[in-house]
C-alpha cells in the first residue's frame, strides 16, 4: 500500500506540472521560432544547433551564421544541448518543437527531482509538491524553461544533483555520489555560475574534514573529494578549450568579462538599480511570492539555530554567493533578466530548511491547515499571474482580455507594440529561406542583413551565412556595405526598404533582385 501511495503522489505531481504547462500555453508556443525576450541570445544557440545539423556534426567545431570570426566559429557554454538538438533533427528534420520539448523535458526532470528530494528529507507530500511548484510559478523561470537558452537546463541539473546527494546522505551508495558529481558537472559546463548550488557542499566537506562538524555527509573522504573535484576539473578544461578555440578563430563575441558594480559611476548605478527593481525583479516572481519568500528568509535568520545544520549551511552559503554574484555582474542587470535565474537556486533549500525546522520544533504550526491553504493560495495567484504574463509575451493582450486587470499597463503596451513591430520587420525572415534559394542565393553566400543589431536573429531565421550591423552601429548603411564588401558579401538583405533611400545608395537599388513581404534583396 505504501508503494501504491508513493506512486500516486508522484503521478499527482507530474499531472499538476502538465496542467500548469497547458495553462501557461506551452502547447501554443512549441512551434514558435526563437521569439520575445532575448530572442538575440536564443538565436545564438539555435544558430550553433543549425550549423551542427547542416555541417557534419563536428562537436568541437561549433559555429554561428554570423561570420565576424573565422567561418563564424566561436563558443561560450558547453554545446551538448545544441548538439543533442541537432542529432534529433537528423531524425525529425529541423523543428522548433523538438528543440523546445528537449528543454522542457530537462526542466521537468529537474522539478521532479526537486519533488523527490523534498519528500526524501521532509516526508511530507504537501511541501514536496508545493516547493517545486513555487519554482515553476516563477515567470522568469517558466519563460526560459520553454525557450532555447540553457540556463534553466543548468539549474535543472543542479536540482537533480541535490536529489542524488540527498540519497547519498541517506544510504551512502557510491553510485549516488557519482551521479551527484556527474549532474553538477553537466550543470557547470552549461552555465558555470550555477555552481553556486554546489559550492556549499565544498564548504561542508571542508568543515567535516577539519573536524569542525562531525562527518555525516562526506564520511567517505577520498570518494567525496574526487566527486567534488571532478566538476571543477572538467569545467576548467572546458573553459581552457573555449578560450583557445575563440582566440584561434578571432571570435570576440563569446568573451565574457566581469561587470562589477564598482566599475560604474553613481548615475549609472542608480539607472541600473532602477531598471532592476522596476523591470527585472517583478519578472522573477509575482510580488506575493516575493513577499512570502522575504518573510521565510527573515524567519530563516531568526531561527537559524533550530534548523538542520547542513541545510542552514547550504542556503546561507548560496545567499552569500548570490550577493557576490549580483555585485560582480551588476552592470548586466539593466536588461539581462536571465542573470537573475540563479536566484531560483536559493528558494528550495531555504524553504526546505525552514519547513524542517517547523516540523521538528513547531509541529502544530507545521501541520496547521490554514498555513497550508495560505501557501497554496499564494501559489495559485503566482501561477495565474505567470500564465497571463507568458501569454502576453507571445501573443499580446486584447482589449477585452482579463490580463488588462492583472498585468502592468506599461508591460501590456510594450508587448502589444513588440508583436506589431516584429510582424512588420522580422517575421518574414522565418519563412524566406525557400524564396532565397529560388532566386539563386545559396546558404554559404555571404550577405549583409540590415537592420539587425544582433549577430544571428535574421541570419539564423533565414539560415544564411553573413553579417549584421553588430559592431558597426556607429556607421551609416553605406559605410557598413563598404566595410563588409571587403569581407566578401554578395547580397544585401534589407527588412525596411526606406533604409535604402539616399543618393549614396542609388547604385545598390539598381541591383534589386527580389522582394519577399517587407524584405528587399539587392545583389552587389
Amino acid at each position: 500500500m505504501h508503494y501504491i501511495k508513493k506512486i500516486n503522489y508522484s503521478f499527482v505531481f507530474a499531472l499538476i506540472v502538465v496542467l500548469i504547462s497547458l495553462l501557461y500555453n506551452f502547447q501554443g508556443m512549441l512551434n514558435k521560432a526563437p521569439y520575445s525576450i532575448h530572442q538575440w541570445r536564443q538565436c545564438d544557440g539555435m544558430s550553433i544547433t543549425l550549423n551542427y545539423y547542416n555541417e557534419g556534426m563536428k562537436f568541437f567545431q561549433p559555429s554561428m551564421h554570423f561570420q565576424y570570426s573565422n567561418e563564424g566559429k566561436g563558443i561560450g557554454e558547453f554545446p551538448i544541448i545544441y548538439y543533442i538538438n541537432a542529432a534529433i533533427w537528423k531524425i525529425t528534420g529541423q523543428s522548433n518543437i523538438t528543440a523546445r520539448l528537449l528543454n522542457i523535458f530537462i526542466a521537468f526532470m529537474g522539478l521532479f527531482a526537486l519533488y523527490k528530494t523534498v519528500y526524501l528529507l521532509l516526508k511530507d507530500y504537501f511541501y514536496s509538491i508545493i516547493i517545486p511548484l513555487l519554482v515553476f510559478s516563477s515567470t522568469l523561470y517558466s519563460y526560459y524553461l520553454s525557450g532555447f537558452l540553457v540556463n534553466v537546463d543548468a539549474i535543472s541539473f543542479i536540482f537533480i544533483s541535490w536529489y542524488f546527494i540527498a540519497k547519498y546522505w541517506k544510504n551512502k551508495r557510491i553510485l549516488d555520489l557519482a551521479l551527484f558529481s556527474l549532474s553538477v558537472t553537466i550543470a557547470g559546463v552549461l552555465r558555470s555560475t550555477v555552481l553556486l548550488g554546489m559550492a556549499p557542499f565544498l564548504l561542508i566537506y571542508a568543515l567535516e574534514f577539519l573536524g569542525i562538524i562531525k562527518a555525516k555527509l562526506f564520511d567517505k573522504k577520498l570518494a567525496s573529494f574526487i566527486a567534488l573535484l571532478f566538476p571543477i576539473v572538467v569545467l576548467a578544461v572546458w573553459l581552457k578549450f573555449a578560450i583557445n578555440y575563440n582566440e584561434a578563430n578571432n571570435s570576440v563575441y563569446f568573451l565574457t568579462k566581469l561587470r562589477p558594480i564598482w566599475a560604474a559611476d553613481s548615475i549609472e548605478i542608480a539607472r541600473i538599480f532602477s531598471s532592476l527593481y522596476n523591470n527585472l525583479l517583478p519578472e522573477l516572481f509575482h510580488y506575493s511570492v516575493e513577499v512570502f519568500l522575504s518573510i521565510v528568509l527573515f524567519l530563516g535568520f531568526i531561527f537559524i539555530g533550530k534548523q538542520n545544520k547542513y541545510l542552514a549551511i547550504i542556503w546561507i552559503t548560496i545567499l552569500i554567493e548570490l550577493i557576490v554574484y549580483l555585485l560582480l555582474w551588476f552592470l548586466n542587470l539593466d536588461v539581462h533578466d536571465y542573470y537573475l535565474l540563479e536566484i531560483i537556486i536559493l528558494v528550495p533549500p531555504l524553504l526546505l530548511s525552514v519547513a524542517m525546522a517547523l516540523k521538528d520544533r513547531y509541529t502544530k504550526l507545521f501541520d496547521l491547515l490554514f498555513l497550508r491553504y495560505f501557501i497554496a493560495f499564494i501559489l495559485l495567484v503566482s501561477i495565474a499571474y505567470t500564465s497571463f504574463s507568458l501569454r502576453a509575451k507571445y501573443r499580446g493582450v486584447g482589449d477585452k482580455n482579463i490580463a488588462n486587470y492583472i498585468l502592468d499597463k506599461k508591460d501590456i503596451a510594450y508587448w502589444n507594440w513588440y508583436h506589431w513591430h516584429y510582424s512588420n520587420t522580422f517575421k518574414a525572415y522565418e519563412s524566406i529561406t525557400p524564396y532565397l534559394r529560388s532566386i539563386g542565393i545559396n546558404r554559404e553566400d555571404l550577405v549583409l542583413s540590415i537592420k539587425d543589431q544582433s549577430p544571428n536573429i535574421s541570419l539564423y531565421l533565414m539560415d544564411q551565412k553573413g553579417f549584421s550591423s553588430l559592431y558597426q552601429e556607429d556607421k551609416s548603411i553605406k559605410e557598413q556595405i563598404d566595410f563588409y564588401t571587403k569581407r566578401g558579401i554578395k547580397y544585401i538583405i534589407v527588412n525596411d526598404a526606406s533604409l535604402m533611400q539616399g543618393v549614396e545608395l542609388e547604385e545598390y537599388k539598381d541591383n534589386k533582385i527580389g522582394e519577399y513581404k517587407n524584405i528587399v534583396i539587392y545583389k552587389l
